[in-house]
């Protein structure tokens, strides 16, 4: 298949503003996009030519794929109520393939903002699908999109969604947390950068257990109990700080 595909999206959320704006710069021609609120229908309506409609209902018979990007508890039931036999592919980590005769999914790892257009290049896609040459379609728009397609099985995908989850959803709350620390004696965030960028690259060149450091790896209590004291009226700050402590701690203990 080629970029002459006919493409229809559902959801314009964090995932779907992202993945219509990428699809319309690399050439695909999404010709229909569900969108139920107003102000991300006037906002597309600057930057494409697709035709914006407010239900799964006015969707085209004709159109080849479909993506749905939307919440995984709304999949089964908007894809139940889609009349046609286009190809129905979700972009969810956690969800099974759909109930349909062509069923497939697009999972781009990565995280998305609304109203922000994310980095793609080099981003994993994970595919599955019900069919061979559906899979290898999605396949071929993963690598125009990316450049790094992966087919991958449910469990698989599962595992990789959670990992997520760990490195990056709950990095960015604690993140949001150090932050309120540095706020709270009028401190810039910005200090913390050079920090981050230098974990982050030793974890990903010498691996996470081979780069850990902090009072808790190198068992200083004392340091410990301190923090814990400046804590102490920081509400659940001081749990947290205790919690990963003490898993730091048993992990390395024998080390």
């Amino acid at each position: 298949m080629s970029k002459s595909l006919k493409i229809g999206v559902v959801g314009l959320g964090n995932v779907g503003w992202n993945l219509v704006h990428r699809l319309d710069s690399k050439g695909y021609d999404v010709q229909q996009i569900v969108a139920k609120k107003n102000d991300h229908r006037k906002k597309l309506a600057k930057t494409l030519d697709a035709d914006l409609i407010k239900s799964v209902s006015e969707l085209d018979k004709k159109l080849d794929l479909i993506f749905l990007c939307i919440p995984d508890d709304q999949l089964q039931e908007t894809a139940s109520s889609i009349d046609s036999k286009s190809a129905l592919i979700h972009c969810s980590g956690s969800t099974s393939l759909l109930d349909k005769e062509l069923s497939g999914v697009f999972y781009p790892f990565q995280t998305f903002t609304k109203f922000f257009a994310a980095e793609w290049k080099g981003v994993p896609i994970f595919i599955e699908g019900n069919d061979k040459a559906l899979r290898d379609m999605l396949l071929k728009i993963a690598n125009n999109l990316s450049g790094n397609a992966n087919e991958v099985s449910f469990e698989q995908r599962q595992a990789i969604h959670m990992s997520g989850v760990f490195g990056a959803n709950f990095v960015n709350h604690i993140l949001f947390l150090a932050k309120s620390i540095l706020d709270e004696k009028n401190i810039d965030f910005a200090v913390l950068e050079p920090l981050l960028e230098e974990t982050v690259r030793k974890a990903f060149e010498h691996s996470p257990a081979g780069s850990q450091t902090g009072p808790a790896r190198r068992g200083d209590n004392q340091m410990i109990s301190k923090h814990l004291e400046l804590l102490k009226n920081a509400g659940n700050l001081s749990e947290y700080y205790k919690m990963f402590s003490d898993d730091i701690s048993s992990t390395y203990k024998k080390s």
